[in-house]
């Protein structure tokens, strides 16, 4: 995969300002969760919950940046790390053809 396109994507410009006075230190938690290596932050849902996507490497260095940030605009968080394990997507055909014969 292009990790690349993970942060592209998840560069949200309709969503994020909308959603910007949901959480005003949005931009700072942002910021440092990708200056820590995150390959992307986003709200989360209608916010004003916020995600960050890091590979296993970088995931302290990113949790520990973002905390600060929250305390640093004077807002408590908690973290909660959902591990991505899968092979990605597969097709599989609806009728296979043992089936139809």
């Amino acid at each position: 995969g292009d990790l690349a396109l993970v942060r592209a994507g998840l560069e949200d410009l309709l969503v994020e300002p909308q959603r910007a006075h949901l959480l005003p230190a949005f931009p700072a938690v942002k910021a440092a969760a990708l200056g820590a290596g995150a390959l992307g932050c986003s709200f989360s849902g209608s916010g004003p919950s916020v995600f960050a996507w890091a590979l296993e490497p970088a995931a302290d260095a990113v949790e520990a940046a973002m905390a600060a940030a929250f305390r640093a605009a004077g807002l408590g968080a908690r973290a909660y790390r959902a591990p991505v394990d899968s092979p990605g997507v597969s097709v599989e055909p609806s009728h296979p053809a043992s089936a139809a014969a």
